[in-house]
């Protein structure tokens, strides 16, 4: 990820517009802007990457708690178990002909 050193950090006001509400209750409006200033100074590929690496992320935290949770299921059951929570159970069976069943119940 690119450095956030001091030098590149723009100041920004501390007091929201009225009404203003941040996009998430616990970042504050000052840190809020810097973000959208961060994001507004990315190239498209600098923003690609990040998604990249985010969406990689999630896949790997989705597998993990799957593992957490079904100690005894196989790898492929793991798989297609996270396939059907990342992507939806229809869009599995569709692509795949893989019906997944729900958590506590054991595939066929």
């Amino acid at each position: 990820m690119a450095d956030l050193g001091p030098a590149k950090i723009p100041r920004v006001s501390t007091a929201p517009p009225p009404g203003y509400r941040t996009q998430s209750e616990d970042t504050s409006y000052e840190a809020e802007q810097l973000l959208f200033r961060r994001w507004r100074s990315m190239d498209p590929a600098e923003k690609a990457a990040l998604i990249g690496e985010a969406s990689v992320a999630l896949q790997e935290l989705c597998l993990a708690g799957l593992e957490q949770r079904l100690p005894d299921a196989s790898p492929r059951e793991l798989e297609l178990r996270a396939l059907a929570l990342l992507y939806g159970k229809e869009t599995v069976r569709d692509l795949l002909g893989v019906d997944v069943p729900d958590e506590g119940e054991r595939f066929s």
